[in-house]
């Protein structure tokens, strides 16, 4: 009897979270210290995960290119992005990011060995090296009275190979940025 109880609740639930999911998720703010730079979002590795490259970049030529852009071609990273529930949800419904968005994106070295010695081939995620966040939020404490609505930050590691608490947004990607609304 108990194990059909269990999974009567568990279809209710399911049915729940498949029917109303979206709209459960609780919107998520980005949060920033006493001197206005973002904090790292915590727990973010459990959000919606939009996907992983490998040393994804973009034109020369394109809006979006920057000194990051070519440092990560180069290197060949892996680029792990993730999306906060609440934007994913309001993304899919109407094709637009809503204020607030928050995506993080985690770069990885691509390494070929394991300590272990058993693959033969391939890349995988290696050591961290830094984590990137892209926040759409009109009321950044940063930048008031602009109509820059997305900002991007850099997360060092630190001597603790963790990223670093809080960080100052990047300089300006200027409107044509904004406009086509790249997010990388």
């Amino acid at each position: 009897m108990f194990r059909y109880a269990c999974s009567a609740a568990g279809a209710v639930a399911l049915l729940t979270i498949a029917t109303f999911g979206p709209s459960l998720a609780q919107t998520i703010f980005p949060e920033y210290d006493a001197s206005g730079r973002l904090k790292i979002p915590q727990g973010y590795e459990n959000w919606v995960f939009v996907g992983s490259n490998l040393g994804l970049a973009y034109e020369p030529g394109a809006v979006a290119f920057t000194a990051q852009e070519a440092e990560r071609a180069e290197n060949q990273l892996f680029h792990n992005i993730y999306i906060d529930p609440a934007a994913y949800a309001e993304f899919v419904r109407t094709g637009t990011f809503p204020d607030p968005t928050i995506l993080v994106m985690e770069n990885y070295a691509a390494e070929t060995k394991d300590a272990g010695r058993i693959l033969s081939k391939g890349f995988f995620n290696g050591s961290l090296t830094r984590v990137e966040v892209a926040v759409k939020n009109s009321r950044r404490p940063t930048r008031p009275g602009s109509v820059e609505t997305w900002a991007y930050y850099f997360f060092p590691l630190g001597t603790d190979r963790r990223p670093i608490a809080a960080a100052d947004p990047l300089a300006d990607q200027g409107p044509e940025q904004e406009q086509c609304e790249i997010v990388r």
